[in-house]
């Protein structure tokens, strides 16, 4: 087992922590693995993505290396949270409030009912390309964060879902499950 940890995107927000390089290298050293990085902000234009695909051969082996993913690991977030973090227009901001955006996974937001709202340009995966992907896990906690989660796994249809009991509490109280 020698996996190759690579991040499923550009880079957001201003923590370092929580950029999707240190989080690779990070899971790569604790799975004595190697890693690649990818070294883009999310969100770039979509003529700038098409140059650096066919100018840039590092950045096209990311991109094939993506593609080609055995294993997908992402968060959920909310999406006005995500789209402070990715510094998202006024005009698109207003697009999410106006059709109920509450999760956001992978540059893409999304609705309670799964339906995609708004995706942000980028290199790596998005939620259609989830289907693709044979093991797919999606992290989530808070309760906070409950209509986000419930949103995203409406979107992607698949996988695995790790929260914790708030979250859990919270999408049982939207869902209108009994209690056990």
């Amino acid at each position: 087992f020698n996996p190759i940890v690579v991040p499923a995107r550009g880079g957001v927000g201003e923590v370092v922590e929580y950029q999707a390089n240190v989080i690779a290298s990070v899971l790569a050293e604790r799975l004595r693995g190697t890693y690649k990085m990818l070294h883009l902000p999310d969100g770039l234009s979509q003529d700038s993505l098409h140059m650096l695909m066919t100018c840039e051969p590092q950045i096209k082996e990311i991109g094939d290396l993506i593609s080609r993913t055995d294993v997908l690991l992402f968060g959920i977030g909310t999406a006005m949270r995500m789209a402070d973090q990715r510094h998202i227009a006024d005009d698109v901001r207003k697009q999410l409030v106006d059709n109920h955006a509450v999760g956001e996974a992978l540059g893409q937001y999304c609705d309670i009912d799964g339906k995609l709202i708004y995706s942000t340009n980028n290199i790596g995966l998005s939620l259609p390309d989830v289907a693709k992907i044979p093991n797919v896990i999606a992290v989530a906690g808070g309760q906070d964060k409950s209509s986000a989660i419930i949103g995203v796994m409406r979107a992607c249809q698949k996988g695995i879902l790790i929260i914790d009991e708030q979250a859990a509490e919270g999408m049982r109280q939207l869902l209108q499950i009994s209690a056990l």
